[in-house]
């Protein structure tokens, strides 16, 4: 009994599990983001890339 009551008060690994948690959370920021932004953001780059192409002589 004495050993799971030390067990359940131990805290040592408490730190190491929020960062796990705060970098989990900031990946799924970030997908969301992409998800959210990807596509215009693509149609953005893809119209700068025709307008560089089109101002460049052959």
């Amino acid at each position: 009994m004495k050993l799971l009551q030390k067990l359940w008060n131990d805290e040592s690994g408490q730190g190491l599990v929020e960062y796990g948690l705060l970098v989990i959370l900031i990946v799924g920021v970030v997908v969301a983001a992409l998800l959210l932004f990807g596509p215009s953001e693509a149609n953005l780059f893809t119209g700068l890339e025709k307008t560089v192409q089109d101002q460049v002589p052959e």
